[in-house]
C-alpha cells in the first residue's frame, strides 16, 4: 500500500505541478508588466511638433504619459550597439520602470547614474557600482555620417543598478542603458538623439485600437498608425512564452492519461492481492455488494493520502516553474501555490483513484462467480503456430494478446508503452527540426555568414575590393530603406551579387531578378491581400508616382525590429535603388560575405575589422530574431515530456510481465511439467515483452511523427520560419531498437527468479 501512495503522489505531483506551471508561465509576461508599470503604447514622436505630442498626451483614452530620447552611446572596448535612454522627466520612471535584479534605479535628480540592462551589463562588463565613461556622437558627425573619433559630451556616470524589462525578454535585443531626467540637461542640443518616444500607458478598458482611432485632429493625423502596443512589441516573446505553456499543457495531459493508467494498473494489483480471500467471503455468505465495497474501502488509504501527498509535492515543486524564457519573465519566482490547482487536483486525484479502484473491484467480484469451464485456445497462439514458430514464440504472443482469465494487464501495457514511444518520437522529431532551423540561418533570413557594414558613401568601393578577395566565395551588397507598396510603408532590401549566388530565404516563389519584381514578407503580403503572381505598386517616396511592379515571391528577411522577418520588400539591386529610399543612418548599407572553404571565419573576422576599422562600422555574424532565439527555452520540454512517459512506459510494461509471472504461474508450471525447460520458459516472457514492444512500434511511431509534425508546425508557424520537419532517421531507429531491447532487459528482470522454483510447487499451490 505504501509503494502504491508514494506512485499516486508521484504522478499527481507531476501533474499538479505542470498544470500550475502552464498557468504560471501564461500569465508571466502580463503579470512582469503590471509589475513594472510598462506602457500600453509607444508612439515613435521624433521630429513630431510639440504641440502634437501634448494633444496625444491630453486625450481622453491617455491615462499617463511621458517621453524618453535615446542618445547612440559609445564606450571604449565595446563593440556593441549602445542606447543611452534618457527620460524627459520623471513621470516615465513612475510607470514604466524595469524590474530591478541588483542595486536600484538612477535617482532622478542625479545626472551621474545610470541603470543598466542585463545585456547591456553582459556587453560591457560592468554591475552595480562600477564607473563608466559614455561617449556621444553630434548631430553634425550624424548628418557628415562621420562617427569616429565622437566628438559629444563624454558623459562619466556609476551604475546604480541592473535591470529586466518586458522588452529585455526579446532574443538578441537592445543593450539600454537608462539614466535619470537630470541628464538630459547637460546633452540637450550637444549629442545627437536618434529617436524620441513617447510612452503612454491607457485608461482602463481602452485598447490600443481606440487609441489610435482618437487620433482624429489635423495635428495629430501624421501620428496615426505608428503607434507600437505593448502585444507588438513582445510578440516574439510572448510567442516563446505561448509555445511554453502549450508544451507544459500537453506535457500535464499525456502525464494525466499515462498517470491515470499506471496508477490504475497499480490499484488493481494491490486489490487483486485480496482475489482469493474472495471464494472465502462468497462461501461464507457476503454479499457481492459488501464485497464490492469493501475492495473499494481498501483504497481510501491510497486516495486520500495519495491526495494529500500530491498537493505537497506539487506546492514544494513550485519553484522549478516556469520554465525556459517564462522564467525571466516572471516576477515573483520562488513558491507559488495555484489554489485551484491545488484545490481541483486534490479532488481529481482522490476521484481517479476511487474510480480505479471501482473498476478493479468491480472485475474481480464478478471474476469470482465466473465458471471455470474449458476455454479454447486464444487466437493469437493459434495463428503463431500455423506460422510455424516454435512453442516459446507461441506462449509469449499468446501471453501478450490473450485476454482470458485469470486476466493480465497486457493491453494497458501496450497502451503505455505506446505512449513512450509516440512521446518520444514526436520530441526527436520536434527537437530535430528545432536544432535544424536554429544551426541554419538559412531558414529565418540569412543566406550568408558574414555582414560587414558601412556607410552609404563608402560601400560601392568596399564591395568591389571584398568581391576580388579570395578569402570569400560569394560577396554581395546589401542594402537597407524603406519603401512604399500599395501606399504603406515596408522596410525595404537591396541584394546585389558580386560574387556567387546569394539569394533571398524564398518560402514559395522564385528570386527578384528585375527591376519591376519584389519578393515580399508572408505578413506583408498577407496585409495587402496578394501572393506571388500578383501585382503591387511601390514608390521609393509617397510623393511621387507608383510603379507596378509583380510579386514572384514570398521570402523571410533578417530580423533588425520586431517583426521584419516576415515584413519587408526585397528587391534586386536595379529594383531597390529604383523603389526604395535607403534612410539617413549608418548601417544601411553593407557588403554581405560567404567564407570560402578552409577561412577560419573568427580569425577572418579580427582581420576584417583591422583592415576596414576606419570606414565600417560593425562586423556581425547571422543572428537569430528573437521568435526563434526565444524558443531555445523549449528545448528541454520535449525531453522531459519524453523522459517522463518512458518510465511510466517501462513501469506498464514491468507491472504486465511481472502480473503474468503471478497470475500465470500455473500455466507456466504446466508447460514445465510437459517438458519446457527454466531458460524456455523465460524465453516465453522474454517473447511476450517483445510482442507488446512490437505492437507499440507498429502505432506509437506514425503516431509520434504525426505528432511531432504538428508541434513543430504550431510551433514555427506563428513565428513566420519555415515549418518542414527534419526525419532524423538514425535517431528513430534507435528508438525502435531501444524499445525492444529494455522489454528483453525488463523480462529477464522479472523472469529470472522464477526459474528456481520447482513446477511441483506451483502446481500443488493451485
Amino acid at each position: 500500500m505504501v509503494g502504491v501512495i508514494l506512485l499516486c503522489a508521484v504522478a499527481g505531483a507531476v501533474v499538479l505541478t505542470v498544470t500550475a506551471g502552464a498557468r504560471r508561465t501564461s500569465s508571466s509576461l502580463d503579470r512582469l508588466a503590471d509589475t513594472t508599470g510598462t506602457a500600453d503604447v509607444v508612439l515613435d514622436v521624433s521630429g513630431v511638433d510639440h504641440r502634437a505630442t501634448e494633444a496625444v498626451m491630453t486625450s481622453p483614452q491617455v491615462a499617463t504619459a511621458g517621453e524618453v530620447s535615446i542618445v547612440y552611446a559609445l564606450i571604449d572596448g565595446v563593440d556593441h550597439d549602445l542606447g543611452l535612454f534618457i527620460p524627459h522627466d520623471s513621470q516615465l520612471n513612475g510607470f514604466e520602470h524595469d524590474r530591478v535584479l541588483r542595486g536600484r534605479l538612477p535617482a532622478a535628480d542625479r545626472d551621474d547614474e545610470v541603470s543598466l540592462n542585463e545585456l547591456a551589463a553582459q556587453y560591457i562588463g560592468a554591475d552595480v557600482g562600477d564607473q563608466l565613461t559614455i561617449n556621444t556622437l553630434t548631430p553634425e558627425q550624424i548628418d557628415a555620417e562621420s562617427y569616429y573619433p565622437p566628438e559629444g559630451p563624454a558623459l562619466d556616470v556609476r551604475v546604480v543598478g541592473v535591470t529586466r524589462g518586458p522588452d529585455d525578454l526579446v532574443a538578441n535585443g537592445d543593450a539600454s542603458i537608462t539614466a535619470s531626467p537630470a541628464l538630459m540637461k547637460k546633452v540637450e542640443g550637444k549629442a545627437d538623439v536618434f529617436a524620441t518616444f513617447l510612452g503612454i500607458q491607457l485608461v482602463p478598458g481602452a485598447t490600443s485600437d481606440d487609441f489610435e482611432n482618437s487620433l482624429g485632429s489635423d495635428l495629430t493625423t501624421g501620428l496615426r498608425n505608428q503607434s507600437v502596443s505593448f502585444d507588438t512589441r513582445t510578440k516574439p516573446a510572448r510567442d516563446a512564452i505561448d509555445t511554453i505553456a502549450a508544451g507544459l499543457a500537453v506535457f500535464a495531459i499525456v502525464a494525466a492519461l499515462a498517470s491515470i493508467v499506471v496508477v490504475g494498473l497499480a490499484v488493481g494489483r494491490h486489490l487483486a492481492s485480496t482475489t482469493t480471500d474472495q471464494d472465502v467471503l462468497a462461501a461464507i455468505g457476503m454479499s457481492p455488494a459488501a464485497r464490492f465495497a469493501g475492495l473499494v474501502l481498501l483504497a481510501a488509504p491510497i486516495a486520500v493520502v495519495g491526495a494529500v501527498l500530491a498537493v505537497v509535492g506539487a506546492v514544494v515543486a513550485s519553484p522549478v516553474m516556469p520554465i525556459g524564457l517564462a522564467r525571466k519573465a516572471e516576477p515573483d519566482p520562488g513558491v507559488a501555490i495555484d489554489f485551484w490547482v491545488v484545490l481541483v487536483g486534490f479532488v481529481l486525484v482522490a476521484v481517479l483513484v476511487w474510480a480505479a479502484a471501482a473498476f478493479a473491484a468491480w472485475r474481480i467480484v464478478r471474476s469470482t462467480r465466473a465458471s471455470h469451464e474449458y476455454e479454447r485456445p486464444s487466437r493469437s497462439r493459434a495463428a503463431v503456430t500455423r506460422s510455424g514458430a516454435g512453442p516459446t514464440v507461441a506462449t509469449g504472443v499468446e501471453l501478450a494478446f490473450d485476454n482470458r482469465r485469470p486476466a493480465i494487464p497486457s493491453r494497458s501495457a501496450v497502451f503505455g508503452v505506446t505512449v513512450a514511444v509516440m512521446s518520444v518520437i514526436a520530441a526527436v522529431t520536434f527537437a530535430a527540426s528545432l536544432d535544424r532551423m536554429l544551426a541554419s540561418p538559412a531558414r529565418w533570413g540569412y543566406s550568408w555568414q558574414m555582414e560587414l557594414d558601412f556607410t552609404s558613401r563608402d560601400v560601392e568601393a568596399a564591395a568591389d575590393k571584398l568581391a576580388a578577395d579570395p578569402r570569400f566565395d560569394e560577396v554581395a551588397r546589401w542594402d537597407s530603406g524603406f519603401s512604399y507598396v500599395d501606399g504603406s510603408a515596408v522596410r525595404a532590401w537591396g541584394l546585389t551579387p558580386m560574387r556567387g549566388d546569394f539569394t533571398y530565404t524564398l518560402r514559395s516563389g522564385r528570386q527578384p531578378t528585375a527591376e519591376n519584381e519584389v519578393v515580399l514578407g508572408p505578413d506583408t503580403a498577407s496585409d495587402l491581400h496578394v501572393g506571388v503572381g500578383d501585382e503591387v505598386s511601390v514608390a521609393a517616396d509617397p510623393t511621387v508616382a507608383p510603379k507596378q511592379v509583380r510579386v514572384v515571391g514570398i521570402a523571410l528577411f533578417p530580423q533588425i525590429d520586431v517583426g521584419d522577418l516576415t515584413n519587408g520588400a526585397g528587391y534586386d539591386g536595379s529594383g531597390f535603388r529604383s523603389n526604395a529610399k535607403i534612410a539617413d543612418q549608418f548601417d544601411a548599407s553593407a557588403v554581405v560575405l560567404g567564407v570560402a572553404p578552409g577561412v577560419d571565419p573568427d580569425a577572418l573576422a579580427g582581420q576584417l575589422i583591422e583592415q576596414y576599422g576606419d570606414d565600417s562600422s560593425n562586423v556581425s555574424t547571422p543572428a537569430a530574431p528573437a521568435g526563434v532565439g526565444n524558443l531555445t527555452g523549449v528545448r528541454s520540454l520535449p525531453r522531459a515530456i519524453a523522459i517522463f512517459v518512458i518510465v511510466l512506459g517501462v513501469a506498464s510494461l514491468a507491472h504486465a510481465l511481472a502480473t503474468t509471472v503471478r497470475r500465470r504461474r500455473h500455466y507456466l508450471a504446466t508447460l514445465r511439467s510437459l517438458g519446457l525447460t527454466p531458460r524456455q520458459t523465460t524465453a516465453c516472457i522474454v517473447w511476450q515483452a517483445i510482442a507488446i514492444a512490437a505492437a507499440a512500434l507498429i502505432l506509437g511511431v506514425p503516431l509520434g511523427l504525426i505528432l511531432g509534425r504538428g508541434a513543430w508546425w504550431a510551433t514555427a508557424d506563428p513565428i513566420g520560419v519555415r515549418t518542414d520537419i527534419s526525419r532524423p532517421f538514425g535517431a528513430l531507429g534507435l528508438v525502435c531498437v531501444g524499445t525492444v531491447a529494455m522489454g528483453i532487459v525488463l523480462a529477464f528482470v522479472v523472469a529470472w527468479p522464477s526459474r528456481r522454483s520447482a513446477p511441483a510447487t506451483a502446481l500443488r499451490t493451485e
